[in-house]
């Protein structure tokens, strides 16, 4: 039935656009927490040396370097690694989107 066929691949479109847009908005998401973390990084380690230079406590120096540099790694896995997989779906989906649905008869 053609009219069944339009409606299979309609959803077909839907269903691949409605990733599109998800996986585009989880790009955009982690793009803002990436630049996030990479500022509270910098500003964590700014304030190291504020804390280095006004107290002598080596340890919780220590601990506060150590912090920055968990949200410093945690931005550029999130902003490197995991937004690489996302444009690799989002490649795939629009793919998806432009293929041509054919039916094989019985």
């Amino acid at each position: 039935n053609d009219c069944e066929k339009e409606l299979y691949k309609d959803g077909i479109r839907e269903y691949y656009n409605e990733k599109c847009i998800a996986n585009e908005r989880e790009l955009k998401r982690n793009n803002i927490v990436s630049e996030f973390l990479m500022l509270a990084g910098v500003l964590v380690l700014a304030f190291r040396l504020f804390f280095e230079n006004v107290t002598n406590n080596s340890i919780w120096t220590e601990v506060i370097y150590i912090a920055a540099w968990v949200f410093l790694s945690e931005a550029v896995d999130i902003g490197v690694f995991k937004n690489r997989s996302l444009r690799i779906k989002k490649k795939r989906y629009c793919a998806y989107l432009s293929m041509r649905v054919e039916y094989s008869g019985k």
